[in-house]
C-alpha cells in the first residue's frame, strides 16, 4: 500500500511540474523583459569613406600598382558594406533582483551566459543597411544617427558581404579592368566577382575604448584604394583572388572617432 501512495505522488508531480515550469517561465520572462531596458549612453553616426594611398585616377577609374608588382587598372565595380556595429568594451551590467520564480527557474534551467551578453547579441550600434559603394568613382557616405546604451566602445566589428534581398541583388565584391605583370608590357581584362562574406574588429581607440557619457559619437571608418590588390596572384584561380581583395580591404580598415 505504501509503495502505490508514493508512486501515486510520483506521478502527480511529474502531472504538475510542466505546468509549475511554464507559469515560472511566463513570470520569469515578463521580469527579465522589464530588467531587459537599458538607459541610453548616446548615439552614433558612421562615416564610410575611402582613401587613394598609392591609386592614381585616370580616365576610366583609377590604377595601382600592388604589392606584386602588377599595375592594376579599375574600370567598373563595387563594394557591399553589409553591416557596421560597435562592439562594447568588457564589462557587467548591474545585477536585476531575481524573483522567487526566477531563482527556482535557474535551479531547474540549464546555465545562461553571464555579463549581459551572448554570442547572440547584437549592439543597439549595429547598423545593417547594405552600401553598395562604387570603386570608379569613391565617394563618403554617412548614417543616420543611432542611439546606443552600453557605457563605452572598444572596437568595431565591420563585415562586406552580398545582399541577395535586396529590390537590386549585390554580390559582396565585383571589379573588372586590365592588369599588367611585373616584365610585361601586356594589359589582360580581368572580372573578380564573389559572394563571400568578410570581416574584422578594428580597435577604436586604448584598451579603455571610448566612454559614451551622453555624447554623440562619429565614427569615421576609412579603406584604402592603393592597397586593394596586394596580396593578389592574378594567375591563381578566382576564388583565391577575390580572398585576397577582400583580405587587403578589411586588413586597410582604420577607424578614427571624434
Amino acid at each position: 500500500m505504501q509503495k502505490i501512495h508514493w508512486a501515486l505522488l510520483t506521478l502527480a508531480a511529474l502531472l504538475v511540474l510542466p505546468i509549475g515550469i511554464s507559469w515560472l517561465r511566463s513570470d520569469t520572462t515578463t521580469a527579465s523583459t522589464s530588467a531587459a531596458v537599458h538607459t541610453p549612453s548616446g548615439s552614433v553616426t558612421y562615416v564610410l569613406d575611402w582613401s587613394w594611398g598609392r591609386a592614381q585616377p585616370n580616365a576610366d577609374g583609377w590604377w595601382t600598382t600592388s604589392d606584386r608588382g602588377y599595375t592594376v587598372s579599375v574600370s567598373d565595380g563595387y563594394i557591399t558594406t553589409h553591416a557596421l556595429e560597435l562592439v562594447a568594451c568588457p564589462h557587467e551590467h548591474p545585477a536585476s533582483t531575481s524573483s522567487l520564480s526566477s531563482q527556482l527557474l535557474d535551479l531547474l534551467d540549464a546555465p545562461s551566459a553571464a555579463a549581459g551578453h551572448s554570442s547572440l547579441h547584437h549592439d543597439t550600434s549595429r547598423l545593417t543597411q547594405a552600401w553598395v559603394e562604387p570603386l570608379t568613382a569613391p565617394i563618403s557616405q554617412t548614417s543616420a544617427v543611432l542611439t546606443v546604451d552600453e557605457p563605452s566602445y572598444c572596437q568595431l566589428h565591420y563585415l562586406v558581404a552580398a545582399d541577395p534581398a535586396a529590390a537590386q541583388p549585390t554580390t559582396t565584391v565585383a571589379i573588372t579592368g586590365t592588369y599588367i605583370a611585373p616584365n610585361t608590357m601586356v594589359a589582360v581584362p580581368f572580372s573578380i566577382t564573389s559572394d563571400l562574406t568578410w570581416g574584422r574588429n578594428a580597435a577604436l581607440a586604448s584598451a579603455d575604448g571610448i566612454p559614451m557619457h551622453g555624447q554623440q559619437l562619429h565614427i569615421h571608418i576609412q579603406r584604402d584604394l592603393g592597397s586593394l590588390f596586394d596580396g593578389v596572384d592574378f594567375q591563381a584561380d578566382a576564388d583565391a583572388q577575390a580572398k585576397a581583395i577582400l583580405r587587403a580591404l578589411t586588413d586597410a580598415v582604420s577607424v578614427s572617432a571624434e
